[in-house]
């Protein structure tokens, strides 16, 4: 069964792209491309998480955030296979349960199969 997300679709924008770059002294320059995942850092996801939660993230900022820390966690994944019941996924995955990504994984699960 086929369902039609296309009205879930979005992308990040500059400005959230900017701020948190900025915010977590990302690399950011122009030729960059889909920096929400070359950004991403498995190392890094109790960071990305906190400020997912802190309630400092306008929307666009939490969604871009959000497109990083799940690839940030695909690629703890893909390092440490233990990384999938560590309790830093659990935790990640009930923040996931959003409206900020529920389009996003769909697409995960499309590309990734």
């Amino acid at each position: 069964m086929w369902i039609n997300l296309e009205h879930c679709w979005r992308c990040p924008t500059r400005a959230a792209i900017d701020a948190l770059a900025l915010r977590f002294n990302l690399r950011n320059t122009r030729d960059m491309q889909d920096w929400e995942y070359e950004v991403a850092d498995a190392k890094r996801i109790d960071e990305f998480l906190a400020a997912y939660e802190s309630g400092e993230l306008n929307d666009d900022e939490r969604f871009t955030l959000m497109e990083t820390l799940l690839e940030s966690c695909c690629d703890a994944e893909m390092y440490d296979k233990a990384f999938l019941s560590s309790d830093v996924w659990k935790k990640n995955t009930g923040v996931a349960r959003t409206k900020y990504c529920a389009a996003y994984l769909h697409g995960l699960v499309l590309v990734r199969h």
